[in-house]
């Protein structure tokens, strides 16, 4: 979180092609896989039967292991299922101290997937990464700025799969908020997200953009993101943002896609909240949700 920019009042929370799948799929990267995916729901049952926590706790290390090796395979589809399998198991239990000695190693790791993978593959490893912010916070920051650069190139290519986008956008504000103290930083990714979900407000005829489902989703899932990071930015951008986007934000809720319209709606009553919380509420807010509503 960026250093000084926590509002008073505000509540803390906690290009060459790779190789095809076909070329390097082995039997031993697919029993690799199987056995990771297998093995994850042991955790919980080892506790449950009383084995010793120390013994519980090498398990779920070495499984972690297991999957931090199984994210440099050839075979594509290995290592979607070890990445997938790591953010099961970061989402389960907390190992700073693992990761901590590792952090290095699984961010390059995961770099790379990200940089060479397929929209599954740069999907998964957008998550895992943010799951990576969420164990080691801002001690993750200074090996966190290549991967931020491509979360941001990906976000902002449409040639890129959709689902990959929408996970950089959610990883990217995740990333901001948890493991970034440049308030600079946090500012320039919101505009990355603005450029994004700016996309269904109203064209210059008035008229309410037609969108797919999936781009719709893009573009709630990227307000969404940046709706947490205008949650720890200073007062003078919250005044700013508002300003600029509180008139065109109800122009989403218009949109033909309910997800968009349910995000647009918590954006609106988000900035109500975070200009009231400094006695700064436009004169023409009240006006602008009458209008709306």
């Amino acid at each position: 979180m960026p250093k000084g920019g926590k509002k008073k009042g505000g509540k803390k929370v906690v290009a060459s092609l790779p190789p095809s799948d076909e070329e390097y799929d082995t039997g031993d990267n697919w029993s690799t896989a199987s056995v990771l995916s297998e093995d994850i729901s042991s955790i919980s049952e080892d506790g449950e039967n009383g084995a010793d926590d120390t013994t519980v706790v090498e398990n779920f290390e070495d499984k972690l292991k297991d999957c931090i090796e199984g994210i440099s395979q050839k075979s594509g589809k290995g290592r979607i299922s070890c990445i997938e399998t790591m953010a099961k198991l970061l989402s389960k239990k907390y190992v700073y101290d693992f990761l901590s000695d590792r952090k290095v190693t699984v961010s390059d790791g995961l770099l790379r997937c990200l940089k060479k993978g397929n929209g599954d593959e740069q999907a998964a490893s957008a998550k895992c990464l943010s799951l990576l912010c969420v164990q080691l916070g801002n001690e993750i920051e200074d090996d966190f700025k290549e991967v931020h650069s491509l979360l941001l190139t990906i976000l902002a290519d449409n040639t890129a799969p959709v689902k990959a986008r929408s996970e950089c956008a959610a990883t990217l504000a995740m990333s901001n908020f948890l493991a970034c103290t440049d308030i600079s930083v946090v500012d320039n990714t919101m505009l990355a997200l603005e450029n994004i979900f700016k996309g269904s407000y109203r064209k210059g005829d008035k008229s309410v953009p037609s969108h797919p489902q999936q781009i719709s989703r893009l573009h709630a899932d990227a307000l969404s993101a940046w709706s947490l990071l205008i949650s720890i930015a200073p007062t003078f951008s919250v005044q700013k943002k508002i300003e600029m986007h509180l008139s065109r934000l109800s122009d989403l809720l218009e949109s033909a896609d309910v997800e968009l319209r349910i995000v647009a709606g918590e954006t609106i009553a988000l900035l109500y909240e975070l200009a009231r919380e400094e006695d700064e509420v436009p004169t023409d807010f009240f006006l602008i949700l009458k209008k709306m509503f």
